[in-house]
């Protein structure tokens, strides 16, 4: 199968800095770029709010005679220290922007101060001697996508802002983010072994129609362009384009492997995962997942039918959260419920109790039937 044009994520990767959601916000010294931050970042609340800022000038975050400053002396090469409240970590050289992708993927959103040499989205703060206007007409600043001033508006056809138009500026950014939202596609995992049931459950029918096509249906008529995932060598549906086929990638890793197959397949696109196993989902229960997804997080996901966990089998997950999947998968966690119950995930009660009932032995499926009153196609 042809990957698709977002198979390769290159130019995806690189067209962030650290994060999916970023802003720098540039200008010469005492402009105040701080100053600007630190109105707006409360306003975002409750984002998580990350924040990075490339200073030009030897740092020191760390005093003599503190116990992470000695054992530095004495050669560790990465100090660490954590209490109940904060935790840090010191090393020696720079970080290259790349390892900040790991480092600020638990926030929704960062800020980044400075780095005018980079070609990340950047607000640009005027100073009032002119030289940060001169600058950007030399091509000293790159992408900038918004002026801010301290008093006289410049000519440009670039958005304006006076430095206490808060407001406004709120709105811009939170303008910028929203434009960088990814589209959502659709997985129907159908992979599995079905060893308690017998038969692949995603052949099974309970609608005139096998589940995965169902599926595929419901998730269609939500503007949602969907695939089945399937493992190499599996028989195909009857009722399911080849070109709907997704084959893993990642293989032996259950549900997790084919989420990671799909993240790889398009990685700038969110994907919508319904497992074949739910014959009692309806199209209002994955309106209302997408209605409430927030792309801002790791995932959007159901609460289980117990109320307590949430349920990977029908959960949004977003691009960033395919770093955090092998993050977990190289520490040797498999489950993807593992995976969202120790990330910041939206977390969305269904609309009813039966809706994430699972049918995994015939007994399930002959009780699913009974209640929707279908047979088998």
């Amino acid at each position: 199968m042809e990957r698709s044009s977002c198979g390769n994520d290159r130019s995806w990767m690189e067209s962030c800095a650290v994060h999916p959601f970023e802003l720098a916000v540039s200008g010469f010294s005492g402009a105040g770029k701080t100053t600007l931050l630190e109105r707006l970042v409360p306003r975002l609340a409750p984002m998580r709010i990350g924040y990075l800022k490339s200073d030009a000038h030897r740092v020191e975050l760390d005093k003599p005679g503190k116990d992470t400053f000695r054992l530095a002396a004495a050669g560790a090469a990465d100090v660490a220290i954590r209490s109940g409240e904060l935790s840090g970590q010191i090393g020696p050289g720079g970080v290259e922007l790349r390892e900040w992708k790991t480092r600020l993927s638990e926030s929704d959103a960062v800020f980044l101060e400075g780095f005018r040499d980079e070609p990340i989205p950047k607000l640009l703060v005027l100073d009032s001697a002119g030289e940060a206007l001169a600058g950007l007409e030399s091509g000293r600043f790159r992408n900038v996508v918004g002026l801010v001033h301290p008093g006289s508006a410049p000519r440009t056809d670039l958005p304006v802002f006076h430095r206490d138009d808060i407001d406004r500026i709120e709105v811009f950014v939170r303008g910028l983010w929203s434009e960088r939202i990814p589209k959502v596609r659709g997985l129907v995992l159908a992979g599995g072994r079905s060893s308690r049931m017998g038969v692949d459950k995603a052949g099974v029918g309970y609608h005139g129609r096998s589940q995965a096509a169902w599926l595929l249906e419901m998730l269609g008529s939500l503007g949602v362009d969907a695939m089945v995932s399937r493992a190499p060598g599996q028989d195909s549906l009857r009722d399911v384009e080849s070109s709907r086929i997704l084959e893993d990638r990642y293989l032996g890793f259950g549900p997790l492997g084919g989420i990671l197959s799909a993240l790889e397949f398009d990685p700038g696109a969110a994907w919508f995962v319904v497992g074949c196993d739910l014959p009692h989902l309806e199209r209002a229960d994955l309106e209302s997942l997408l209605t409430r997804r927030d792309p801002f997080r790791f995932a959007s996901v159901f609460l289980d039918s117990d109320g307590r966990f949430p349920e990977p089998m029908c959960s949004i997950w977003e691009p960033k959260s395919r770093l955090r999947a092998l993050q977990f998968l190289g520490l040797g966690y498999r489950c993807p419920r593992k995976v969202l119950i120790n990330s910041r995930v939206e977390l969305v009660a269904p609309r009813s109790p039966d809706a994430l009932f699972n049918a995994n032995t015939p007994e399930d499926r002959d009780r699913a039937r009974s209640k929707i009153g279908d047979v088998p196609p």
